[in-house]
């Protein structure tokens, strides 16, 4: 089983973090999640535990909403002896124009718009999340330096995210910019987003559109997205029905730069913010299909 991907993978996809409040009377919140998962295949197998969530404190100043914000990605493997870890520190406000942060905030598109993952798992979404998301990846993966600002509004029912961010790293130095359009229309949500990259002999954009349904019982998702990274442009469908209130099951559907993956899983769900799951995925390049396990605890506080 490859090794290698450890490095790269951090998604955050499918998360839906926001990194804003999570409420009006407690000064502490925190929002995101945490997962550990098993992969396995007919020879070898590998554990991987990520975290992709945010904590913070809120007051009041000037009739105004005002907070500090700690975000995190962190990934890790005990069988491969390795972990790696981001942090995003800003300072916000919130008016009645939109919310407006300063520091190293985290990009607002990739905020939004989530690189689904395979059979439940995270572990193989590495070279799509860093194709999709080179502003906070740069800093997981390359170690970074950034500093930036960022905008989150909402004008008309639509929601629109911008955010713009200086690089600085080992390759040299440039800035990313980044943002999104969405709106939600009840059982049906869209979302646009771009990701801007200029400085050292780069100057290269990547698009993302995500359209979903979702009536509670069963509902569906199809993500697009064309990367400079990647050669050739890459989608993903995945469709799932819950038959309880607290079993969920899955299939998606894959092509990432003509590879295609494919996989399904089935996800329970325990004590309001606990999820655990099984799944299994196969596709083009692997030696053989894969079982997952995987568990996590959704932050919402």
């Amino acid at each position: 089983m490859k090794t290698t991907v450890l490095a790269m993978a951090a998604l955050i996809a499918g998360s839906g973090t926001a990194f804003a409040q999570s409420g009006d009377t407690s000064p502490v919140y925190a929002n995101g999640f945490v997962q550990y998962e098993y992969l396995s295949d007919s020879s070898d197998g590998v554990d991987f535990g990520f975290g992709d969530f945010a904590v913070g404190l809120q007051g009041a100043f000037g009739g105004n909403k005002v907070g500090f914000d700690l975000g995190v990605i962190a990934v890790g493997s005990i069988q491969e002896d390795f972990s790696e870890s981001a942090l995003f520190p800003t300072f916000w406000t919130e008016t009645s124009f939109g919310k407006f942060s300063i520091g190293r905030p985290r990009s607002a598109m990739a905020s939004r718009i989530k690189v689904p993952p395979i059979a439940g798992t995270y572990y193989y979404t590495d070279f799509i999340q860093m194709a999709f998301n080179v502003t906070d990846m740069a800093v997981l993966q390359a170690s970074a330096e950034s500093y930036g600002l960022r905008y989150d509004g909402s004008f008309s029912g639509y929601d629109v995210g911008l955010s713009w961010h200086h690089l600085e790293g080992v390759g040299g130095s440039g800035t990313s910019l980044t943002g999104f359009v969405a709106r939600d229309y009840g059982a049906f949500d869209f979302a646009l987003g771009f990701e801007h990259l200029q400085g050292n002999g780069t100057n290269e954009t990547t698009y993302v559109a995500t359209l979903g349904y979702d009536v509670g019982t069963y509902g569906a998702r199809l993500s697009l997205g064309d990367s400079f990274i990647m050669p050739d442009s890459a989608y993903s469908v995945e469709a799932f029905y819950r038959p309880l209130d607290w079993l969920k099951v899955t299939a998606s559907y894959g092509n990432y730069a003509s590879n295609v993956v494919y996989g399904a899983n089935a996800e329970v769900s325990f004590l309001q913010n606990g999820y655990a799951g099984v799944g299994y995925f196969d596709g083009d390049g692997f030696p053989s299909g894969f079982t997952t396990a995987y568990v996590g605890w959704k932050l919402n506080y």
